[in-house]
């Protein structure tokens, strides 16, 4: 089915097995953007974007977009407005800004969840369930213990381990003893 003015095209195709599908391209040159719409029949529906297609995928709900942005191998960026806000990396997951959880909602790391941490809305916790619970930091870098401004505990590489209360120093040690 073409429009009137020929600018467009639907056309219904087929897949291998009775599958469907349906694409939107440009009439005039059979290339360009080719949206498809298809059903594979074991449950799994597509719409994306296919043949020479380089732009990106769209999705609008009236004034405003959600805009999902294949970056090739599989990658995908996500956006809020037209700011980039999450993608998806070949090792992993990444954000570009603050990544928020609500009370009681758990960020789980390890393959059986071993290590958690959330606000369960009076505290924060850091729970590990398995291993030692390292903190780690380069060379020139000290751990910092605190409460607001107030030192509670440093360790300083190669340095001194001290200890404060009501940040004031009344614990150190040194290199001989």
């Amino acid at each position: 089915v073409s429009t009137s003015n020929d600018s467009f095209a639907i056309g219904q195709g087929y897949l291998t097995g009775g599958n469907v599908r349906l694409d939107l391209h440009s009439a005039t040159s059979g290339v360009g953007c080719l949206v498809r719409f298809a059903n594979d029949h074991n449950d799994d529906a597509y719409i994306g974007l296919a043949g020479d297609t380089t732009g990106d995928l769209l999705i609008y709900g009236g004034q405003d977009k959600i805009q999902i942005k294949p970056q090739g191998s599989a990658a995908v960026e996500l956006y809020y407005g037209d700011t980039i806000q999450a993608q998806t990396t070949a090792d992993g997951f990444g954000f570009f800004n603050n990544c928020t959880f609500s009370d009681n909602k758990i960020a789980k790391f390890g393959d059986s969840n071993d290590l958690q941490i959330y606000h369960d809305g009076t505290d924060s916790i850091i729970d590990n369930n398995t291993g030692n619970l390292n903190l780690v930091c380069d060379s020139t870098q000290a751990i910092n213990l605190r409460h607001g401004s107030e030192n509670m505990l440093r360790a300083i590489t190669d340095g001194a381990v001290e200890l404060y209360f009501d940040n004031s120093k009344k614990l150190e040690t040194y290199s001989h003893g």
